[in-house]
This record gives C-alpha cells, sequence and structure tokens, in this order.
C-alpha cells in the first residue's frame, strides 16, 4: 500500500538511532556515500543539539507522519540544527534561492523509476513550480549538507569546521 499511502499523505515513518557501523554498512551495501560534517558549535548549542535530536528519537516521540517536502529525515536534523543556533540558520537559508522547484527536484530524483518521475511530474499541482527558498530545499540531505557548508555562526565563523568523507 506504498504508493496509495504516498498519495494520499499517508505515509508513518519511525526514527531508528542505528550504531554508526551498522548505518554505514547499509549506505555502502546500496552504493550510498556518506560524508561527516563537524559543526563548529559552542557547549551550550551543541548540548542543545544533543537533546533535540534524542528527545526526536525516544520511543514516544520516533513515529511521526513522514511528509516527503516538510517533515523528513533532513528536515528533522535542519530544524534540531536552527534550534541550537536560535533561528540563525533559518534566517540564513529562507532570503536565498537556487531557483529550484519541489517538482524540478522530485522529478530529478525519481528520474531512475521513471514512472516514479512521471507520477510526480503529473501529481504536483502549481505549488510545485514555485521556487524554493534554500531552507526548503534542504529536506534533501544533499542540499542541507550544501547548505550547512556554506551557513555562518552568528559571529560570521563558518558553521561546518571540518568534513570527513566516510564512504
Amino acid at each position: 500500500g506504498f504508493i496509495g499511502r504516498f498519495l494520499r499523505g499517508e505515509m508513518e515513518y519511525m526514527l531508528v538511532a542505528l550504531p554508526l557501523e551498522e548505518d554505514l554498512r547499509y549506505y555502502r551495501d546500496v552504493g550510498r556515500g556518506a560524508t561527516l560534517q563537524w559543526l563548529d558549535l559552542d557547549p551550550a548549542q551543541a548540548r542543545a543539539l544533543a537533546e533535540a535530536l534524542a528527545e526526536n528519537a525516544r520511543p514516544e516521540n520516533a513515529r511521526y507522519r513522514y511528509n516527503y517536502y516538510t517533515d523528513n529525515c533532513a528536515s528533522r536534523v535542519r530544524d534540531a540544527v536552527d534550534k541550537a543556533l536560535g533561528g540563525q540558520l533559518r534566517r540564513q537559508l529562507e532570503v536565498r534561492s537556487s531557483g529550484d522547484t519541489y517538482r524540478g527536484e522530485s522529478v530529478r530524483l525519481a528520474s531512475p523509476a521513471p514512472w516514479m518521475s512521471l507520477g510526480f511530474d503529473l501529481a504536483l499541482g502549481p505549488y510545485g513550480d514555485r521556487p524554493l527558498t534554500r531552507w526548503e530545499q534542504a529536506f534533501l540531505p544533499r542540499r542541507l549538507a550544501d547548505d550547512l557548508r556554506g551557513a555562518k555562526r552568528a559571529d560570521g565563523r563558518p558553521l561546518v569546521k571540518s568534513e570527513v568523507e566516510l564512504l
């Protein structure tokens, strides 16, 4: 019933915190890459981020009504980072746009499965054609990583201190 639930917007997902090696094994098995970004957070911000992510993973919070564009694994991380930064990330990303749209991103990502690409193209209405802010576009993990890389702390220093390619 995946397609029907997806079309009705009734997807329920469950966050599962896995040991890093197990997660990386899965990524390796399916041919995906992984990069670790070290954020330059002060101790209070790091604590706030860790607490927000841990709260999200608690059993009573782990299941959630998934929305591909507005409430997914990447948007939840984006929101937790933004909260730890006191709204600084959102303020930086809401004023920028690459001109990409929900339709463009969806069709591009679904292109390996032509039926899915066509489905996105047909199903998305006019709302899917408006340019997204970088904040909105950060529903995609790759876009979020790119935007974190370009984000600044309140004092002007880069938010991402370093990156390590894991896979």
